[in-house]
């Protein structure tokens, strides 16, 4: 097993830090730095798997680990994202209407303490 040095870059030759590496054999993982440079150890046939957020990701062999290795930019978008609680509080809806109507700020601590915020 050997210690794989290279550099990532996106579609416009700009480096990209935090893209994250696995190697699928070990499940070693490590990060590019500020530079878009990393070191990652894997055997030639091991099966090295990169992603980042905004780039399409790929999978490469040990082997394939030299150089410079590019990745293009992902033009895939959520629909929506859902924002739910697992718990309720009660007063907190109420508490939101009265804030907007008056234009106040209220926070409301863990035990019902209500404090109105003044901006």
């Amino acid at each position: 097993m050997a210690i794989r040095v290279a550099r990532i870059i996106d579609d416009l030759g700009t480096p990209i830090p935090d893209v994250h590496l696995v190697n699928t054999t070990t499940r070693q993982g490590a990060f590019t730095n500020f530079d878009g440079e990393f070191k990652i150890e894997a055997s030639d046939n091991d099966i090295i798997e990169i992603s980042h957020i905004g780039q399409s990701g790929k999978k490469l062999k040990g082997s394939e680990l030299t150089g410079t290795i590019t990745l293009l930019s992902s033009d895939e978008f959520l629909d929506e994202i859902v924002i739910t609680s697992k718990k309720k509080k009660n007063g907190l809806f109420a508490l939101g209407i009265i804030g907007l109507i008056t234009g106040g700020i209220y926070l409301v601590s863990r035990n019902n303490n209500v404090e109105k915020v003044t901006l």
